[in-house]
């Protein structure tokens, strides 16, 4: 509906209520008769209820929220021991409240599994997460998760079932495995009327089934309105995608994809609009404690806008920790970091205003 419409449905809807509360007193004391209702009433029927009825049927946007890596382990629960989980996130949430609730999904890359015990493990680095953590995060609204990567597994197959058996306790769905492409890489949510695929990939490991990913693809797109990718790849601490994402990220639109969200550098990587789909090659960290540099301790929302079972706009909200509390930033700090994310990313031909990459 353009401008002059909602203009005429302001003007003729306070008329309306204007009417309604003072026609009944002019009728008493005699100063308006039955013809100028029935007047009135006519030009309601010509004018307001076309109006009414091109409202009725407008299509209402869907918002889909990504943000990166969350760790909850190792001096993430320490921190958390010591003031509480809402404390990781009392500074974000302060800012803006509906931060993970105003989204119609908001979903997350859990980077390690909820389990009751720890085992010992041959790997360096293995994670474990308090499974009384995934109240929270469903309470604030994180509602799917990724378990593509490569620490879902860090306390073996029983903890990662028992990973989805937390999960499904406090109502957070989940999507992919660590070491394979299978059916339960693919999940589907749907909002109002549309059907969204979710493809979960971890390629962090050699001999990532990249001809099962397109069968996925090519599938959803049979059922679903539209399918996002999200993939755990690329390198560590390396703030430009490499070939290979590159390369897997544009078979992926070619083969149906609508957007192809990344993960695991644990820094911000650049944005590509390939054939008119949004790729963002890595989130960074959204929950971590690496302090050792600026990079990673940085991290970016990204909100889809669909409309019409398109991808419209994207909405980049950059964020960054402080000892692992996570803010929104601002003022000079944001402009810099957005202004240094544009400058590496290829959007040529499309519009930015402030936080928006706008699709024509």
């Amino acid at each position: 509906m353009n401008v002059h419409a909602w203009l005429r449905l302001y003007i003729y809807g306070t008329l309306c209520v204007v009417l309604a509360l003072t026609v009944p007193i002019f009728l008493w004391i005699g100063l308006v008769d039955i013809p100028y209702i029935e007047e009135e009433a006519d030009i309601y029927r010509e004018e307001i209820e076309p109006i009414m009825a091109e409202v009725a049927i407008l299509p209402t946007p869907i918002t889909i929220l990504h943000v990166g890596d969350v760790m909850l382990d190792r001096h993430v629960a320490v921190l958390i021991e010591r003031h509480g989980i809402d404390w990781i996130f009392a500074p974000l949430v302060s800012s803006s409240p509906d931060f993970f609730s105003a989204p119609d999904i908001t979903m997350l890359n859990l980077e390690g599994p909820f389990a009751e015990r720890r085992i010992d493990t041959t790997k360096s680095i293995a994670f474990r997460f308090d499974p009384l953590y995934a109240a929270y995060l469903a309470d604030i609204g994180v509602d799917l998760v990724s378990l593509a990567n490569n620490h879902a597994q860090d306390m073996g197959r029983a903890a990662f079932e028992e990973t989805k058996v937390h999960l499904n306790a406090v109502g957070i769905r989940y999507v992919g495995e660590q070491y394979a492409v299978n059916s339960s890489s693919l999940h589907y949510e749907t909002v109002a009327s549309t059907t969204i695929a979710f493809i979960a990939i971890n390629d962090t490991h050699p001999g990532t089934n990249i001809d099962r990913a397109i069968e996925l693809i090519t599938y959803a797109e049979t059922v679903a309105d539209l399918t996002i990718i999200t993939i755990h790849w690329g390198a560590e601490y390396q703030l430009v995608s490499n070939e290979r994402q590159r390369t897997l990220a544009r078979k992926f639109v070619d083969a149906g994809a609508d957007a192809v969200i990344g993960h695991h550098p644990h820094v911000v990587q650049e944005i590509e609009i390939y054939n008119g789909v949004p790729i963002a090659y890595s989130l960074g960290n959204f929950v971590f404690d690496q302090y050792f540099s600026v990079d990673t301790q940085q991290g970016i929302g990204v909100r889809l806008t669909i409309l019409d079972d398109t991808v419209q706009g994207l909405e980049l909200i950059p964020l960054h920790m402080i000892r692992t509390q996570v803010y929104q930033m601002e003022g000079e700090m944001k402009e810099q970091f957005l202004e240094s994310l544009i400058a590496r990313s290829r959007i040529d031909g499309y519009t930015v205003t402030s936080t928006q990459i706008l699709f024509p």
